[in-house]
């Protein structure tokens, strides 16, 4: 594993430090521009016929409660987010896991289309999150497999804790952005800071295809940023 410099972690001499530039040259950021772009226009694109097909459906959130926006507000726009994001992943990765985040954002995306049109009982919407979690979990082995201890240690994690914690892991992560999606831009801005974050940590790490799609990640919340 990769490290970074205690001078650069510290902050002192941040530009002169030389594994600044060794381990996060331009070059190394490489990999996630093509699938940002491509996610980016993807989403860009997507918005606004989604923007008309919650106005046509009724999708639309009106001001008042959490929401402090000022007049009737598209809904759906995670359905634009997931086309950007979905396409350049499908692409640009070359983790067969990919596919199992994939189609299991896809059962996200759609339960979320249905709260957004009529709202869905929070049971069964906590339902259809742990089956989606499971289908990527189980079938496609999408899990958290070790927890990094302080000196380069790992906990290696066997299955039957392993896919437990993963699995409150991606559901607590579905809900945590679901509460913050109140103000406008709120949920989108924070997952590009986490997404960027991740980006970092796999370019550090030398992870290619995490890189790839936390680049299409971050194009994907940029792209409908433009209009939230």
């Amino acid at each position: 594993m990769r490290t970074i410099s205690t001078a650069l972690l510290t902050g002192a001499g941040f530009l002169s430090d030389p594994t600044l530039w060794r381990d996060f040259s331009p070059a190394r950021f490489g990999p996630a521009i093509v699938p940002f772009l491509v996610a980016l226009v993807g989403t860009t694109i997507a918005v606004l016929p989604a923007r008309w097909l919650a106005f046509r459906l009724g999708a639309v959130a009106q001001p008042g409660e959490r929401r402090i926006h000022s007049r009737p507000t598209a809904r759906l726009g995670g359905l634009a987010m997931y086309l950007g994001f979905g396409l350049s992943a499908a692409l640009f990765s070359t983790n067969a896991a990919t596919l199992g985040l994939l189609l299991s954002a896809a059962m996200i995306t759609t339960l979320m289309v249905f709260d957004d049109l009529g709202g869905v009982r929070p049971i069964f919407k906590l339902v259809f999150q742990v089956a989606a979690s499971l289908l990527a979990i189980v079938v496609f082995g999408v899990s958290i497999h070790f927890i990094g201890l302080p000196g380069g240690h790992q906990l290696i994690l066997i299955p039957t804790v392993a896919i437990p914690l993963t699995l409150i892991w991606f559901v607590g992560l579905q809900n945590t952005i679901n509460l913050i999606d109140g103000v406008d831009g709120l949920a989108a801005g924070v997952v590009a800071i986490v997404a960027a974050t991740l980006l970092l940590a796999a370019i550090n790490r030398g992870a290619s295809d995490i890189v790839i799609l936390a680049g299409a990640l971050i194009g994907a919340c940029i792209g409908f940023l433009f209009f939230n």
